[in-house]
């Protein structure tokens, strides 16, 4: 548990966020609010709906492009600074807008505007990696997803209140640069990099990210490094589809829901504008709710993304055949529904998926990367949809947006399949890329990753006998030094069982007929940190079951229940060819110490040393590998 002074700077870090990120939004949403304004100014100049939508389509453009390049630089450089210097560049940016006079200067100051507010996002992910456990990113994503869903619907409120009292663009323009000037400022004093800052101790980063242990590195290596297993993970690549589709249809609305109910519902400027909030505020409650339903079934992401993306493209055809002119209640209906059925998969995208793909090292790279492809799909959100709107009406505008939800719930569908259904074989819970893990002369949070793993994850129940993973861990490790073992041994039994945190398959997978491969899980996370003597004696702590059941009379009946029914699912007692396989093996000797260990450690309620105490010969063992 975070000490007291962390748990307070914890919650002053995401009161930041959250107001920070919707900071943005005043920045952002001024544009969209103030088009009806900018068509009616500027029309006699010949500046149409497309010149506008191609403004913003540029704008988007540039946004994506910023997210890739922002994001590199957050995870080099820290969140912190990457999210405060966006603010105050933004500022600068709305101001010169709104000295503009032009669709040259509206086009040049909108799409620099938006490459310096890329850098708000991936900061904040990174930040968030950084401050967060595992176990609530999806409830803390999906707050900060409020954020800048609300942030988008008070900014419109906000705007909207001095369009409706005769202000014009430009002056909008100026109340939102001075809004977020202040929030910069403000900023500037509440926010901190990491809980290092304050005397507290950062949390491990989820240990199914690509990075394997070496995701616990605030700071990547190299490019190549950094980019290598995000760029091989199939996940990355559907994640990525599906951002593009969902950003599409959401930065569509952002746009258009204004200049739409102005058209076809019959509302003034000023109503429609506070009118569109309807979008972000319905799009904020499924986030939130989306987040905290993901934590409560274990990351299964994609229980709740295909579900919500059926009905998203049922709601979207309905606004494609509905006639709602003169009838703002109809459209507002309609458009509330996408919203729900939007915000949660949209939010998961880019937010907690990013996080569990990137851990600490590679999170701000992954949101990055991920938003660009959204981005880049939503360029056809501005330019695309106010051609199809201008020359053949709303209707075919939300038929395009309707086949494009219908795609995106296609590729939900892999990913549910995929991610959430795994086969009832050895060691099946999903395709995953090969990580790869720093040595130990690069990385020295490995250990403290290692720990914090335990003390996260580690309170689940050991396989159904009557301690957790961790007292199983500790009972395991402390046998081995009550044997006088090496440090690398000792090591060896802390850790043996590690691979049981490293997936979703739950506690009772055994009993499902699911054999989780925990030995070679945990084997392939610690091969790159730590030597053949740590990592060779887990790999075949499980052979080593194999080989005393076939060849030590009486061990068999010694097992537990639970150890008899995992016994099965790994393959059963060995042949006499696989008993003289494994005595040749070096390290045989090591494996069967150590699962006589591990059979001895079951005990409830027995009083071990606590995980600091095997702290000294973790490093000890790294610090062998990297001689």
């Amino acid at each position: 548990m975070p000490d007291s002074r962390t748990v307070r700077w914890q919650k002053i870090t995401l009161g930041t966020l959250f107001v920070g990120y919707a900071g943005y939004y005043v920045c952002r949403s001024n544009f969209s609010v103030v088009t009806p304004l900018l068509l009616r100014d500027f029309g006699d100049q010949g500046i149409s709906k497309e010149d506008l939508g191609a403004v913003a389509s540029v704008g988007v453009l540039l946004y994506a492009l910023g997210k890739i390049s922002n994001g590199l630089l957050a995870d080099f450089l820290g969140g912190r600074l990457l999210f405060l210097l966006g603010m105050v560049l933004s500022v600068v940016c709305t101001i010169l807008f709104g000295l503009g006079n032009s669709v040259l200067v509206f086009t040049v100051v909108w799409a620099v505007n938006r490459y310096v507010q890329s850098m708000g996002w991936g900061s904040l992910i990174k930040l968030v990696a950084r401050w967060y456990p595992v176990s609530v990113h999806a409830t803390i994503m999906g707050l900060l997803a409020m954020s800048y869903l609300l942030g988008d619907a008070l900014a419109r409120l906000y705007l909207g209140f001095f369009l409706q009292q005769g202000m014009g663009w430009r002056g909008v323009f100026f109340i939102a640069a001075g809004t977020l000037g202040v929030i910069a400022l403000v900023s500037f004093f509440t926010l901190r990099g990491s809980p290092q800052e304050v005397g507290g101790q950062e949390p491990a980063a989820n240990p199914a990210n690509v990075f394997g242990a070496g995701g616990n590195l605030p700071r990547p290596e190299s490019f190549a490094r950094l980019l290598g297993p995000l760029l091989t993970s199939w996940a990355f690549w559907l994640i990525c589809l599906m951002n593009a589709g969902l950003t599409l249809i959401r930065e569509a609305f952002n746009f258009w829901i204004p200049t739409y109910l102005t058209e076809v519902g019959g509302l003034d400027v000023g109503t429609a504008a506070q009118s569109s909030l309807l979008f972000p505020l319905a799009g904020a409650a499924s986030a939130l709710v989306g987040g905290v339903t993901s934590d409560r079934l274990a990351g299964k992401r994609g229980r709740i993304m295909l579900p919500s993306l059926v009905l998203l493209t049922a709601a979207l055809w309905l606004l494609s055949i509905a006639a709602p002119q003169g009838r703002p209640g109809l459209a507002l209906v309609l458009i509330a529904a996408v919203a729900l059925f939007l915000g949660a998969p949209y939010s998961f995208l880019s937010g907690v998926l990013a996080l569990d793909l990137g851990g600490k090292r590679g999170s701000s790279t992954a949101a990055g990367l991920i938003d660009s492809a959204g981005y880049l799909g939503a360029t056809l959100s501005g330019v695309g949809i106010g051609w199809l709107a201008q020359k053949h009406g709303w209707p075919t505008a939300f038929a395009a947006l309707t086949m494009t939800a219908g795609l995106t719930a296609l590729a939900a569908a892999v990913y549910w399949i995929f991610q959430d259904l795994p086969s009832p074989k050895r060691g099946a819970a999903m395709p995953s890329s090969n990580p790869q893990l720093p040595t130990a002369h690069s990385n020295p949070n490995v250990v403290g990753g290692i720990l914090q793993m335990f003390r996260e994850r580690g309170d689940a129940a050991y396989l159904g006998e009557p301690v957790s993973q961790t007292e199983h861990a500790l009972q395991a490790a402390w046998a081995a030094e009550k044997a006088s073992a090496g440090s690398a041994l000792i090591a060896a039994a802390l850790l043996h069982d590690i691979g049981h945190l490293l997936h979703d398959l739950g506690e009772n997978c055994a009993q499902d007929g699911v054999d989780d491969a925990h030995e070679a899980r945990a084997a392939r996370l610690l091969r790159d940190s730590f030597g053949p003597e740590v990592t060779e004696p887990i790999r075949l702590h499980v052979a080593a079951k194999r080989f005393l059941c076939a060849t030590e009379p009486g061990y068999f009946e010694q097992l537990s229940e639970a150890s008899v029914l995992s016994l099965k699912l790994q393959g059963g007692p060995f042949s006499p060819a696989e008993v003289r396989d494994f005595q040749q093996n070096p390290h045989a000797q090591a494996a069967l110490a150590l699962r006589r260990w591990d059979e001895e450690a079951k005990i409830g309620g027995l009083k071990t040393p606590d995980l600091e105490h095997f702290r000294p010969y973790l490093e000890a063992a790294l610090a062998a590998r990297g001689t």
